[in-house]
């Protein structure tokens, strides 16, 4: 959440091998869409139109499931066993405060200027909040399930710095051809960013910012070393 996701599900909507979901955040794996559907239902999410011939890869981009639990990982495995993980990661305090920023300035739309520094700490204290913020936890979840070939983390750093790389790394993962120009359009365009979809600007006030540090760190630590050090910048 919060790590360019919609922007890469409107790169790949437009790669001629791929087939996304018509709704990017589908959010159907143990969340109410599986309550009132089916798996054919959701495999009829991703067919093509006009009688068609079904794309080579298809897939949808749902930032949710990287708080499920381990088992309702192992049974997505067991369903559905050949597919491609993409997990992207930002900073952990970026992520978090551009995840307060959109929580509070535009779902609830209160004035970002006027939230207590006490309201962005319990905000960051939510259950949801802790699990978005724990990448050793989701990595560790689906390359347990999936095993760790199956699993491409990408750094948002990538995806900001050099999108055409990024893009290719993911398209190679997925099994998508390449070499595949990134559409101008969108090389330089956010979508989403939180700081379009919100009215005010806001820093990060000091003592919220040594918090998230003070409780993610040790996580981010264990991250960098199943990364073989990617990352410890």
């Amino acid at each position: 959440m919060r790590c360019g996701s919609t922007w890469l599900y409107e790169v790949l909507k437009l790669h001629p091998d791929i087939r996304m979901s018509d709704c990017k955040e589908m959010d159907f794996f143990f969340m109410a869409q599986m309550l009132q559907h089916d798996l054919r239902w959701y495999e009829a999410q991703f067919r093509p139109g006009n009688g068609a011939e079904p794309k080579a890869v298809r897939g949808e981009i749902s930032p949710l499931y990287a708080r499920l639990k381990p088992w309702q990982v192992k049974r997505i495995a067991d369903l559905l066993p050949d597919a491609r993980i993409i997990l992207t990661l930002r900073h952990p305090v970026e992520r978090v405060w551009s995840q307060a920023l959109y929580e509070f300035g535009f779902r609830s739309q209160r004035d970002l200027r006027k939230v207590r520094s006490s309201e962005f700490l319990r905000q960051l204290e939510r259950p949801r909040s802790k699990l978005s913020s724990d990448y050793y936890r989701t990595v560790r979840v689906w390359s347990d399930a999936f095993g760790s070939k199956a699993l491409h983390i990408s750094l948002f750093d990538e995806l900001r710095d050099d999108p055409q790389t990024y893009v290719h790394d993911i398209l190679r993962h997925i099994g998508a051809s390449t070499p595949w120009p990134l559409p101008s359009e969108l090389r330089q365009k956010k979508v989403w960013a939180t700081n379009s979809l919100v009215k005010q600007q806001r820093d990060i006030p000091e003592v919220v910012q040594w918090y998230i540090a003070d409780q993610l760190l040790e996580p981010t630590e264990r991250l960098n070393e199943l990364l073989g050090g990617r990352g410890s910048n």
